[in-house]
């Protein structure tokens, strides 16, 4: 976690990150992210909002991307800002849990939050709750 906090921009150029998971994990630290415009990078990061994508393998574009960020402090706070925003309204638990319940009520299926973890956290958060059991 301390890498996050000191850094002030999350580079992953991935060409074949399935999900992103790399980038919430930055963007939970409020940190612009630039990453790869495949994969996973376009499903979680938002080109221009969160952070930067960029096309793969392409090395100009990935160090102009970089160059841009470092030469605009405004900028790399509005876009790591947006990714905090961004991770806390499209991908905390409770968000997922909730959209994951709508899609499967619009498929015809019975789905209900599972309460029953017998590894409850410490804290009250609802972001440590798992994520669900289903009913057919």
């Amino acid at each position: 976690r301390s890498f996050y906090n000191e850094c002030d921009i999350f580079v992953a150029p991935s060409r074949y990150e399935s999900f992103g998971l790399v980038f919430l994990e930055a963007m939970v630290f409020g940190k612009p992210v630039i990453a790869g415009d495949a994969g996973g990078g376009p499903e979680v990061v938002t080109h221009e909002k969160s952070g930067l994508l960029v096309p793969p393998g392409d090395a100009g574009a990935l160090g102009a991307a970089l160059n841009r960020l470092l030469a605009d402090p405004g900028l790399r706070i509005r876009l790591g800002q947006n990714a905090r925003r961004d991770y806390e309204t499209r991908f905390t638990d409770a968000v997922m849990v909730r959209d994951f319940l709508a899609a499967f009520t619009r498929m015809g299926i019975r789905a209900e939050p599972d309460v029953t973890s017998r590894n409850r956290p410490a804290t009250n958060e609802t972001n440590n709750v798992r994520l669900m059991a289903l009913r057919a």
